[in-house]
């Protein structure tokens, strides 16, 4: 009985560790965040047609009230840099220069941002 208790405990602190491991990989994931003033439903669009045809980002995250639109890679082996690279020529293309700015955003300050902006 003692056995069995200790080998269920165990068990069920792997799972519990693995699930955490699992939820810290979701939250680092590299991510380039941008503020776009004037940002239009058609360029974000654009973007996301673009980002889909090269197949290796996406858009994970787009307010075009608050003109936040977050881009991050199909596959999650990527770093910040390569992902700002890959998503250079799309955001050059699509979105002003004098318009954009990346920013240290995560999806929770999006989001509040967002809301924001659609209770004005």
């Amino acid at each position: 009985m003692k056995t069995f208790l200790s080998r269920s405990l165990a068990i069920a602190a792997l799972l519990f560790n693995l699930g955490n491991a699992g939820l810290q990989a979701q939250t680092t994931a590299p991510r380039v965040a941008l503020r776009v003033s004037q940002l239009t439903p058609d360029e974000r669009d654009a973007l996301n047609r673009d980002l889909i045809a090269r197949g290796e980002l996406r858009i994970t995250y787009a307010c075009v009230p608050a003109g936040i639109i977050i881009i991050e890679p199909v596959a999650q082996d990527r770093d910040a840099d390569s992902v700002r690279a890959m998503a250079a020529a799309a955001i050059i293309r699509r979105l002003p220069a004098d318009r954009r700015t990346e920013i240290p955003l995560t999806l929770t300050e999006a989001e509040a941002l967002c809301s924001a902006a659609r209770n004005q």
